[in-house]
């Protein structure tokens, strides 16, 4: 299934809570892209946006009943 997507990394703003290093991953999923039917907007505290894809993917699943997520 072909699905519409955005990652990003954005500096966190729990401020003492995690080194400045990290950030909080946020990804959309949108699909599935010929008919969109659903949307998943997640923010994910201390990962990379490329983190946050992969759990959101795992949870689009499920959602979903099986439509894999890119």
């Amino acid at each position: 299934m072909e699905m519409l997507a955005k990652t990003g990394t954005a500096p966190c703003t729990h401020g003492d809570l995690t080194p400045a290093a990290d950030g909080d991953g946020f990804v959309i999923l949108i699909g599935p892209a010929d008919n969109p039917r659903h949307t998943l907007l997640m923010r994910i505290h201390g990962v990379p946006g490329l983190v946050a894809a992969d759990i959101a993917g795992t949870v689009w699943q499920q959602f979903t009943g099986g439509g894999r997520a890119p």
